[in-house]
């Protein structure tokens, strides 16, 4: 066994929304709906830590809420058999 290059797979590019209004010298967008309450941020997590799980089952692991840990994300899989984080 030995040490290879990284293969990358893919690649995402996130830009904040403000940022691009300024450069654009457009008014900033402000959120409105579920967004715009602490309430309604706390729910969209809610909404987007079960999709994930939901997610993360559908491809066979063992997903694991962790985000009152502190440990900077918010879910952990296992690998089914092994006990490997995947």
């Amino acid at each position: 066994m030995s040490s290879q290059p990284p293969v990358v797979m893919g690649a995402a590019l996130v830009i904040p929304q403000g940022f691009i209004s300024a450069r654009l010298s457009r008014p900033a967008v402000v959120a409105s709906g579920l967004a715009s309450t602490p309430e309604g941020r706390r729910r969209i997590e809610e909404l987007a830590l079960k999709a994930v799980m939901d997610a993360e089952r559908a491809l066979g692991f063992d997903p694991r809420d962790v985000s009152g840990d502190n440990l900077g994300y918010d879910i952990e899989s296992r690998v089914p058999g092994t006990g490997r984080l995947g």
